[in-house]
């Protein structure tokens, strides 16, 4: 085990960092723990820290999320819009049905 990163599951460290915060309420702030040596998956400044960069990580992928459906969906209108059917017709679609197409995929990715 790679005693410098933290170890704990996604559920873990919230549940870790939410008792952490209930205790420092409790204590007036008395309970945060700075340990030298550190460790890693107890010292409160150090998993939420942990805390910090796993949501920035997530943040950053729903940003590239979001600019790859809306790439995705451009492709789509625009072949829909410009494309023929195979029977000399042009598709035309409401701009609409493609967000919720978008929405629809940001559930399922999230499991939202």
């Amino acid at each position: 085990m790679d005693r410098t990163k933290c170890s704990l599951s996604d559920s873990e460290l919230i549940e870790k960092v939410q008792d952490e915060l209930s205790k420092m309420c409790q204590t007036g702030g008395k309970s945060f723990t700075m340990r030298i040596p550190a460790k890693v998956n107890e010292d409160t400044d150090l998993l939420i820290s942990e805390m910090v960069a796993r949501f920035k990580e997530l943040s950053v992928k729903t940003v590239n999320l979001d600019a790859v459906v809306r790439e995705k969906i451009a492709e789509i209108m625009d072949s829909m819009i410009n494309g023929d059917n195979g029977h000399g017709q042009t598709h035309i679609i409401r701009v609409s049905a493609l967000e919720e197409a978008k929405e629809k995929l940001i559930e399922e990715y999230y499991g939202v």
